[in-house]
């Protein structure tokens, strides 16, 4: 069941829910449409109002639910979590299935796998102006006594 079936399930107007947990009807037809998640605020009183858990109107895959404590320990790492607007063709390519078929164990590796791949790509990129740069100082200083 998703948020929509559920909602219609209890017989509540799209814009009564939305006037109850604070926002407007657009912004729920976009959480209704996967266009964009709730916040966590606005996602518990969803929640409250269709008295169902998280998990009730989306698949764990859907949503990140964050359960540690929100004080971080010193050596925990930042990490860096952005949110990507993609086709709906790409909900195709991040099912499990696939993401197993190109040896991924999930959507966090995929990303991780990518992240790691750009940062080769960039080194690489530093490290040939490097020896660009280099070149080109040698070049000069070679050229410098004949001028």
């Amino acid at each position: 069941m998703n948020l929509q079936e559920r909602r219609r399930e209890l017989n509540i107007a799209q814009a009564d829910l939305a006037r109850k947990v604070g926002t407007n009807e657009p912004m729920m037809s976009n959480f209704e449409r996967y266009k964009c998640l709730p916040i966590p605020t606005m996602l518990e009183a969803i929640c409250k109002e269709l008295k169902c858990s998280v998990l009730d109107i989306y698949k764990q895959s859907e949503i990140y639910i964050n359960t540690k404590s929100k004080e971080k320990s010193k050596d925990e790492p930042e990490f860096y979590r952005f949110t990507a607007d993609l086709p709906n063709e790409a909900r195709k390519v991040f099912e499990s299935k696939k993401l197993k078929e190109c040896g991924f164990h999930s959507k966090k590796d995929f990303l991780w796998h990518c992240y790691k791949w750009l940062e080769k790509k960039q080194n690489t990129k530093k490290e040939k102006a490097t020896k660009q740069s280099e070149c080109l100082a040698a070049y000069e200083n070679d050229i410098a006594p004949l001028l």
